[in-house]
């Protein structure tokens, strides 16, 4: 899986979530939420997180959207086919190829991620969430991702332009002094897939990623899926903002342009 992959339906979106140590209206359903404003705060810094999907959906990729982690902090993902979990599917920490129970922090957009070492199906699955020594003394999250990954051919991260865009404006009062419209800073990542056969296109991107999300739906882009240490900066979440296709009609290859926007939030 070394070319750019996208993950464009998030089965959370219509999971059942529960988790024992929520708060009141900082819900643990809340993380199916695609609004950065809601999410889920716990009154420890230890917990579960349990996602039942209400049938057997299958996993490649899992993630925990703006968290507050510590880099000491630990996350293990467990899938099974019961609600008890003793029909174990997946369990990160007994398989050293996919990380174990890795968070990432330091930074406004603390993502947790994980690539599974194959595709898992399971109905239940669950996030055992450690973290003593967090200051804030509670675990808080604001969107959790769960999905396949589409990859439409070898190749589709080559060409690929990740820009940071700082909307931020600058002006002057009419006595000649500076002020400054403070804007949240968000990425923005470009690429394109060509000469694809007229299957691939339809039935990968155009079925599978463009009907599906459009432009009111986040998808997570993940442009080098076999390296973790380019997750941190390169890997997007966030919305399509603009899809451009054609047509080479001497071949009949199709070429798609995509362009996605990061989500953000003023803090985790």
């Amino acid at each position: 899986m070394d070319s750019l992959a996208i993950l464009a339906t998030n089965h959370a979106e219509t999971a059942t979530i529960t988790c024992a140590d929520e708060l009141a209206d900082q819900e643990a359903s809340n993380l199916g939420l695609p609004e950065l404003g809601e999410f889920l705060r716990t009154s420890t810094t230890s917990t579960e997180i349990v996602f039942d999907f209400g049938s057997s959906k299958t996993v490649q990729w899992a993630a925990l959207v703006f968290h507050n982690l510590t880099p000491a902090g630990t996350i293990q993902l467990i899938g099974a086919s019961d609600a008890g979990f003793t029909s174990v599917v997946f369990d990160s920490s007994s398989d050293p190829t996919v990380g174990g129970t890795v968070a990432t922090a330091g930074r406004t957009r603390n993502n947790w991620e994980l690539l599974l070492d194959g595709s898992y199906s399971a109905r239940y699955w669950k996030l055992v969430i450690a973290d003593s020594t967090n200051p804030d003394g509670y675990l808080q999250a604001r969107v959790a991702v769960f999905g396949e990954l589409i990859q439409a051919e070898p190749g589709m991260a080559y060409g690929a332009k990740l820009r940071l865009v700082d909307p931020s404006e600058k002006e002057r009062t009419p006595g000649g002094s500076p002020y400054t419209f403070a804007g949240t800073k968000y990425r923005e990542l470009s690429f394109a897939v060509g000469d694809m056969d007229e299957a691939v296109a339809l039935d990968d991107l155009f079925e599978k990623v463009l009907e599906v999300a459009g432009t009111t739906k986040d998808i997570y882009v993940i442009p080098h899926p076999d390296d973790p240490s380019r997750w941190r900066l390169k890997n997007v979440w966030g919305s399509i903002e603009e899809s451009v296709d054609s047509v080479i009609g001497a071949y009949n290859g199709w070429s798609v342009s995509i362009r996605v926007a990061e989500r953000v939030c003023g803090d985790v």
